[in-house]
């Protein structure tokens, strides 16, 4: 009914018919969804995700007509659509247009790519199309909890989550189903990445304190750190040599160290007696981890 009220409103229509196409598609409204669809489009021709639709709505229907009709219209105006590509080799599924689909995805990063295209799917109720794009793409972290939340198997034991860092709320929304139903040190930390991103740095907070100290991965303690109050000093520190410890080649932590150590530095610990002893030995503990920060402190 809000769609319907919204799309009275000439600037809202596009917008409340394609959000209404979706519902009923979602639905398997069939029908209902191709007549939204095309409602949306005599307000914005050129609405990609109405076409998108379209050509899907003829692919299930076994509309030919409709389905090149809506794919040709794509290739007209943006002859650069992914969903176009992948909906060409669905049409006709070899090994030729395959390669031809992956050839389109040239960027930077194509995980990010097949992601986009994977979570649209999704979002319209069509997980076997997503899994399948989801197949196709490299292989890290992001893509591997999509998998195991689409086939429902269990995420596996050992990844690798050097700089992959997920950031859309749809990516949230299912580790949080997958966490529901085990725990895993992965799932709390990027969902954490997420929850920061969005602003909630004590949410994020809250979800790497419930893994403890478990993870041996650095940039974990690293982002913990990050998310205490100034007057969590002690936390700070805490998780600071915890990051060092786990890799001492990683200059950036022995940086962290010193940033956070640096007001100690300039009123010289040693010889003010009313710093609380508590930090003091807190830098003294500093010295088998990195010899450099406690001579700048006087430590030896």
């Amino acid at each position: 009914d809000g769609f319907e009220i919204a799309a009275l409103d000439a600037g809202l229509r596009t917008a409340a018919y394609t959000a209404l196409a979706k519902i009923y598609f979602k639905q398997q409204q069939w029908e209902k969804a191709r007549y939204y669809a095309q409602q949306s489009l005599y307000t914005n021709y050129y609405n990609v995700d109405a076409d998108q639709l379209l050509v899907i709505i003829g692919r299930i229907e076994k509309n030919k007509a409709l389905q090149q009709s809506s794919l040709q219209k794509l290739h007209s105006y943006n002859p650069l659509n992914h969903i176009a590509a992948f909906e060409n080799y669905l049409a006709n599924p070899n090994a030729q247009n395959k390669e031809q689909f992956l050839s389109t995805i040239t960027n930077e990063f194509p995980v990010e790519t097949f992601l986009e295209m994977a979570i649209w799917y999704w979002n319209i109720g069509r997980n076997n199309e997503a899994l399948q794009l989801l197949q196709m793409a490299p292989q890290n972290p992001e893509v591997q909890i999509w998998r195991a939340y689409l086939t429902r198997q269990p995420l596996p034991e050992k990844v690798q989550p050097d700089l992959i860092f997920p950031f859309r709320n749809e990516t949230n929304h299912i580790i949080k189903q997958l966490m529901r139903q085990r725990k895993h040190w992965l799932l709390h930390y990027y969902s954490a990445l997420i929850e920061r991103n969005n602003n909630h740095p004590r949410l994020a907070l809250n979800l790497l304190l419930d893994c403890g100290n478990t993870p041996n991965y650095a940039p974990f303690y690293a982002v913990r750190a990050s998310l205490y109050q100034e007057k969590d000093s002690l936390q700070i520190l805490h998780d600071l040599q915890h990051a060092y410890q786990s890799d001492p080649s990683q200059w950036r932590y022995a940086q962290a160290l010193c940033t956070l150590l640096n007001p100690l530095i300039l009123i010289r610990l040693r010889f003010i007696s009313n710093i609380p002893k508590i930090f003091y030995r807190g830098c003294i503990m500093l010295k088998p981890i990195h010899p450099q920060i406690c001579l700048l402190l006087h430590c030896y």
